[in-house]
């Protein structure tokens, strides 16, 4: 299986981008067995402790450390790339509950802290040497295809950025939920996705597609989808709508303040027989499914 680079994104917080990338990544891992890679490229570090045993950042081996360190070697002219493996943390291994301890031997996370932002200012500053880096290093990620699926937590503010991070990846997916802002964020999203599928044809890897939106939080579906149904063009067309929804859910909110206050731990491992749970079980084998039948139609 070809790694598979997917991007989450919204333009609005609080959409549920970050519990689903949590809760994606423990459901394909523990249990479809798929070796995953989760990337924190969000600098308020949510996904990070999601998966740590306390608040104290991991030495040397975060996304900004990562990122600093190929700036600052190009822009002294060197060519060191560092290798993406050197950043893999193991997440957390064991999860206690009072009934089942929960194993995580097939995920690995690159964690982040709020010195990112730094290094994205700083790169806002030297867009086309970030761009080069933050590509490159999502396409050695695919060329070494030690993972099946990386995933991708972005920040919900827009820049260059978000857009390298679209040319380096494969899919993106878009959470919604049933605001008016919401939409407006998925909007902005969409405008950069088009950007970056232009951008993407002049690089070894040219396929970027959009994988779909998927409803997070909602308590009534048929409402939210009819507000959403009001869009007309082809981004908003019914197909690219994940049947999988993600219930409002008490559960969510809680495994959100688990783990002794650490920052949480994904649904799907803590609460396990909740609706959210549930949720994100159908949606990553939708989200399979979606793939793979892309990528049939690619060979056709």
């Amino acid at each position: 299986m070809d790694t598979k680079i997917i991007v989450m994104a919204n333009n609005k917080g609080g959409v549920g981008k970050t519990s689903s990338v949590a809760a994606l990544g423990d459901v394909l891992a523990r249990k479809f067995g798929r070796k995953v890679l989760l990337i924190d490229a969000d600098p308020q570090g949510n996904l990070s402790r999601r998966f740590r045993e306390n608040d104290a950042p991991p030495m040397d081996t975060t996304f900004e450390v990562y990122l600093q360190s190929e700036y600052e070697a190009r822009k002294q002219g060197q060519k060191n790339e560092l290798q993406p493996s050197l950043f893999f943390n193991d997440a957390v291994q064991k999860r206690p509950s009072s009934k089942v301890i929960r194993t995580y031997d097939n995920l690995h996370v690159i964690y982040a802290t709020p010195e990112l932002q730094s290094v994205y200012e700083t790169f806002h500053y030297d867009a086309n040497r970030a761009g080069s880096i933050i590509r490159r290093f999502l396409f050695n990620l695919k060329a070494a295809g030690e993972f099946d699926y990386v995933l991708i937590d972005t920040s919900p503010a827009l820049s260059y950025v978000l857009g390298q991070f679209l040319v380096g990846s494969d899919y993106l997916m878009v959470p919604l939920f049933p605001s008016e802002d919401a939409i407006t964020g998925a909007e902005r999203v969409l405008n950069a996705f088009n950007i970056a599928y232009d951008d993407k044809q002049d690089y070894e890897y040219k396929e970027l597609r959009f994988l779909g939106f998927f409803f997070c939080n909602i308590r009534n579906h048929t409402i939210a989808e009819q507000e959403y149904a009001k869009k007309k063009d082809a981004f908003w067309d019914e197909d690219n709508f994940f049947k999988a929804k993600i219930p409002q859910c008490a559960a969510v909110v809680n495994a959100g303040n688990n783990n002794k206050g650490a920052g949480g731990a994904p649904v799907t491992s803590v609460y396990p027989n909740s609706p959210a749970a549930y949720g994100y079980i159908d949606l990553a084998r939708e989200m399979e499914q979606r793939i793979q039948e892309f990528e049939e139609g690619a060979r056709e």
